[in-house]
C-alpha cells in the first residue's frame, strides 16, 4: 500500500475501533521513505497522519505516545521542497511544525495554523494533554502566554485565546499561573466571553465567520454573550458593554441575555430544514429569516425551539447584520451575501447542489408538502408577504396553488407582467411548455402537485384585452399585413379591417410598419362586429404563450 492508498483509506472513516491498525500501517509506510520522497509527499504524508490523529482513540499509552511524538518531529523536521516554496499551502504540516517549535518556545505560525485549519483542530487538540515524565510534550501555556502578552486585542488574537482556552479547560490543563492571567484579562480589559469560556461554556463561531462578519458569540447553559467590533450592529435600544484594550481603546462591543427556558433544542439551520418538524410554525420561521435576511444560521446552535411556546428563534437577533452567510464545505467555508439574492445562490449552486433544497418546510397531507427550493423561487416571484391566514390558503386545493392563488390576489389577475411571471416560472422550474415529454430534471426541479394552477380567466385567452377595452366582445386571431399602392392594410380572414391600438386610436401606415412581429401572420385581438383589430405588443404576447399553457397544461404528468 502506498501512503495515497493509505489517505483513502483513512479519509473517509469515522473514529476506529482498533487502536493501533492505521498508525502501524502508516509507519511501515512512512519510515522507509527516502529523504526525497519524503518531501515530494510531504503534504499527503501530512495529511494522512493528522486524519488518523484525528480518528485515533484517546488516553494513549506511553508507548504510543513515543511512537506519535517521533512522527510528528519527522514530519516537521521535513523541509518543503524548493520548488514548492512559494505555492506549499497545507495546516496540517503547519500544525505539527507548531507542536514541533513549542518545545523552543517558538509560537510565531500558531494564528496561521488556526487559520488554515479552523475547527478541524478540535478531534486532534488532546494532543496538548500529552505527557512524558510529567511534563507537558506541547505546553499549551506556552501559545497563551504568547497571546496574552499581547494586551492589544483585535479579533484574531481573541479568537486564538479563546480557542486556546477551550482546550485548556476541556482537557484539564492546570496551570494557576495562566488561568490567573486569563482572569486578570477579564476583570481589566471587561473580556467577559472568556468567563464562558472558563466556565465550560461554547464559543459557536468558526474564525472565518468571526474575520467575515466582526461577530463572536458564546454560549453558557442558559447565558449568551454576542459580541461585534461594529457598535451599530446591536441598534439603539440595547444596553451595550465595551471591551477595552490597556490602552483604554475601545476594540470591541457586547450584550448578554438568558434564554427564556432550560426546556429547548438547538438547531443548525441545516439541522433545522433537514430535522424540525414541517408544521406552520416551522415555515412561519423561514417566512421569518426570509423577511429579516437574516440567512447566517449554518452555525452549532444558531436557531433554538422553545419546547414550552412551540415557537423557533435565531439565537443572534442581529444576524441580519452580517454580510456574509457561511456554510461549511469540509475544512472551509463558502461564503455568500447575506441576503435573499445570496442564499438563493447558496441553494443553486450548480456544483453542490445541496440537498438542503427539497427540505420540507410545511406539510398537510401525504403529498400536500412545500419545499423550500419552491418557497426559495416564489419569493423572488411574489415580493409581498405570504399570509397563511387568507382565504386563499384552501383545504381542498395543493397548498401551493393556494399561494399562487395568493400571488394574483396581490399583484392583480389582469397585470400582464404577472401572468408572464408565473408562465415563466411554470417553464422555469416545472414543466417544458414548448415540449411536455421532457421529464423533470435538476434545471426543472421542484417537486409539485399534479394539478397546476391555473386561474379561471386563464381558460379565455381574451380577457386581458376585454378587460382593457370595457367587455368589448370579440377573439384572439391571426392577422395579415398587406401593401395597397402606398397604404398598408390589415386583413382578418381575408377581409381588410381596421386597426386601432389597446388606447383605440386609429393605426397609420408607420405605425403598422412598427409592429414589430417576426411572422408575416401577425396576432391580435378582433371585434368582428364593428370590424376592428385592436394590436399590443405586450398583450399578444401574454395571450400567445396563454395559448401554449392552456394547450399543454392537460399534457403534463409528474414525474420525479
Amino acid at each position: 500500500m502506498t501512503i495515497d492508498e493509505l489517505y483513502d483509506t483513512v479519509s473517509i472513516i469515522e473514529r476506529s475501533t482498533v487502536k493501533e491498525s492505521h498508525l502501524v500501517r502508516f509507519e511501515e509506510i512512512y519510515w522507509p521513505l527516502s529523504d526525497e520522497d519524503k518531501q515530494k509527499k510531504l503534504d499527503i504524508i501530512s495529511k494522512t497522519f493528522f486524519h488518523i490523529l484525528k480518528i485515533y482513540p484517546y488516553p494513549l499509552s506511553e508507548d504510543e505516545t513515543g511512537r506519535i511524538s517521533k512522527l510528528i518531529d519527522s514530519i516537521a523536521a521535513t523541509q518543503i521542497p524548493i520548488y514548492q516554496k512559494e505555492s506549499f499551502i497545507c495546516g496540517e504540516y503547519e500544525f505539527f511544525r507548531l507542536l514541533y517549535n513549542l518545545e523552543n518556545n517558538d509560537t510565531s505560525n500558531s494564528a496561521k495554523v488556526y487559520e488554515l485549519l479552523g475547527e478541524d483542530i478540535t478531534p486532534v487538540d488532546w494532543i496538548f494533554s500529552l505527557k512524558k515524565n510529567d511534563k507537558f510534550l506541547y505546553p499549551l501555556g506556552t501559545i497563551m502566554n504568547d497571546v496574552i502578552r499581547n494586551n492589544y486585542f483585535d479579533v484574531k488574537t481573541l479568537f486564538n485565546l479563546s480557542f486556546l482556552l477551550r482546550i485548556y479547560v476541556k482537557h484539564k490543563i492546570n496551570d494557576n499561573e495562566i488561568l490567573t492571567k486569563i482572569d486578570e484579562l477579564s476583570k481589566n480589559y471587561n473580556i467577559k466571553c472568556l468567563e464562558y469560556i472558563r466556565a465550560g461554556g461554547k464559543q459557536l463561531l468558526s474564525s472565518q465567520n468571526v474575520n467575515e462578519n466582526g461577530t463572536m458569540i458564546f454560549r453558557h447553559n442558559e447565558k449568551v454573550l454576542i459580541r461585534s467590533t461594529k457598535k451599530y450592529y446591536f441598534g439603539p435600544k440595547q444596553s451595550i458593554n465595551e471591551e477595552k484594550d490597556s490602552k483604554n481603546n475601545v476594540i470591541a462591543y457586547f450584550i448578554e441575555y438568558c434564554l427564556p427556558t432550560n426546556d429547548i433544542k438547538f438547531f443548525s439551520l441545516t439541522e433545522f430544514l433537514r430535522n424540525a418538524e414541517p408544521n406552520a410554525e416551522k415555515f412561519e420561521f423561514i417566512k421569518k429569516i426570509y423577511q429579516k435576511g437574516h440567512f447566517n444560521n449554518f452555525y452549532q446552535d444558531a436557531i433554538y425551539l422553545n419546547k414550552q411556546t412551540h415557537k423557533y428563534k435565531f439565537l443572534n437577533p442581529y444576524g441580519s447584520l452580517d454580510e456574509k452567510i457561511l456554510i461549511p464545505a469540509g475544512k472551509r467555508y463558502e461564503k455568500y451575501n447575506n441576503d435573499e439574492e445570496g442564499f438563493f445562490d447558496l441553494l443553486n449552486a450548480s456544483d453542490k447542489r445541496y440537498s438542503l433544497r427539497q427540505s420540507i418546510i410545511w406539510s398537510r397531507k401525504q403529498f400536500d408538502i412545500l419545499t423550500l427550493d419552491f418557497f426559495s423561487e416564489l419569493t423572488r416571484l411574489n415580493k409581498r408577504p405570504i399570509n397563511l391566514e387568507s382565504d386563499e390558503i384552501s383545504e381542498s386545493d395543493f397548498l401551493q396553488n393556494s399561494l399562487f392563488k395568493q400571488y394574483f390576489e396581490n399583484c392583480g389577475y389582469f397585470n400582464e407582467d404577472t401572468i408572464l411571471n408565473y408562465l415563466d416560472f411554470i417553464q422555469n422550474n416545472v414543466f417544458n411548455l414548448n415540449n411536455v415529454e421532457v421529464e423533470m430534471n435538476n434545471d426543472m426541479k421542484l417537486i409539485f402537485p399534479y394539478k397546476i394552477y391555473a386561474p379561471a380567466c386563464f381558460s379565455d385567452v381574451c380577457y386581458l384585452y376585454k378587460h382593457r377595452l370595457e367587455d368589448i366582445q370579440g377573439e384572439f386571431c391571426q392577422f395579415k399585413i398587406f401593401n395597397r399602392g402606398l397604404e398598408k392594410c390589415i386583413e382578418v380572414n381575408g377581409k381588410e379591417v381596421e386597426i386601432k391600438d389597446i388606447e383605440k386610436n386609429i393605426l397609420n401606415s408607420s405605425d403598422i410598419d412598427n409592429l414589430n412581429v417576426p411572422s408575416s401572420i401577425k396576432e391580435g385581438f378582433f371585434d368582428e362586429q364593428n370590424s376592428v383589430l385592436y394590436y399590443d405588443r405586450q398583450l399578444t404576447a401574454v395571450a400567445k404563450k396563454l395559448i401554449n399553457f392552456n394547450q399543454k397544461i392537460e399534457d403534463y404528468y409528474l414525474t420525479y
